[in-house]
């Protein structure tokens, strides 16, 4: 099976608009896998319900190799927030392979007078829901770590969700919404141009592209949190066509030329075997549970 796959076109299901992580992943691997494969990986892009929407096309889809997903951790925290969800990760999805981790960073508006994580707890709390924060939908890690932050500083501000990047990068940077964890590659450029100003990372240690900054940490926040990248598949396809992209994926991320890529976009390589990935999703969702719990937030 493994020899003769693929016969045809793969689908690679993005589950967020255009111009974030799982977008620039997503294209970066299309075109590599395609090269060693002989088959097209077509990348489409799905977004909506921080990416429920997405995932929930693979997860329904046939298990036969021909349709793929780029997920990020923001699939963890959706399945363990969810009521009902139509599908559950560890049930109905498969670790292919991981892919990249990257650096949340806390990044306010220019018309925001905090200089530092304290002078913006202190504006938040003397003006209580008077700030907005952006994220890319309901259960994605950027709304989670909003409102973790939110709970470990006591204070308050209103959450606007966006579908990706793309929009909500903008919003901030216009002065519309103030508040923003991103991640650090969609906000790199806007970081150094002086658009936006970053005052943090998530998390535990400093982020090498941008040593200055310090951890919340370090702040006095007890938050420890980054973006991990993966790719999965509906949970029966077949182990040998797995173990195929696992093997074509972690060969690609050895390489110079991936690991210079993934570093212009502020990521670092993750590589292991299909049962470290199915081991790391299990582990997040039961972390998220307990997020979620916390936060008092869930999904209907």
């Amino acid at each position: 099976m493994a020899e003769t796959y693929p016969a045809k076109p793969v689908r690679f299901v993005v589950p967020f608009a255009t111009g974030g992580g799982n977008d620039f992943l997503a294209r970066d691997l299309a075109s590599e896998l395609q090269a060693k494969l002989g088959q097209s990986f077509v990348v489409e892009n799905k977004p909506g319900a921080g990416g429920l929407i997405g995932s929930d096309i693979v997860a329904r889809a046939p298990a036969d190799g021909y349709t793929i997903l780029m997920a990020a951790n923001s699939a963890a925290i959706v399945d363990a927030a969810s009521k009902a969800p139509p599908f559950r990760l560890a049930r109905d999805l498969a670790g292919v392979a991981m892919v990249a981790e990257i650096p949340m960073i806390l990044v306010v508006s220019n018309n925001v007078p905090a200089k530092s994580v304290k002078e913006l707890v202190a504006l938040l709390k003397e003006k209580p829901g008077a700030y907005n924060y952006a994220s890319a939908g309901p259960g994605t890690i950027m709304h989670m770590t909003s409102e973790v932050f939110a709970a470990e500083t006591g204070t308050s501000m209103v959450h606007v969700p966006f579908k990706g990047a793309s929009q909500m990068v903008p919003e901030v940077i216009a002065g519309r919404v103030q508040v923003l964890f991103g991640a650090a590659n969609s906000l790199i450029p806007f970081i150094k141009s002086g658009q936006v100003r970053a005052l943090s990372v998530a998390g535990a240690q400093r982020w090498q592209g941008m040593p200055h900054l310090p951890t919340l940490m370090e702040s006095g926040i007890p938050i420890d949190l980054n973006i991990w990248y993966g790719v999965l598949a509906p949970k029966a396809t077949p182990r040998p066509i797995i173990e195929k992209l696992n093997k074509e994926i972690n060969a690609y991320l050895a390489t110079d030329v991936a690991k210079k890529k993934l570093a212009a976009q502020g990521m670092e390589p993750l590589m292991g075997t299909p049962e470290q990935f199915d081991a790391l999703v299990k582990n997040d969702v039961e972390r998220w549970t307990r997020v979620a719990s916390q936060v008092r937030f869930s999904i209907d």
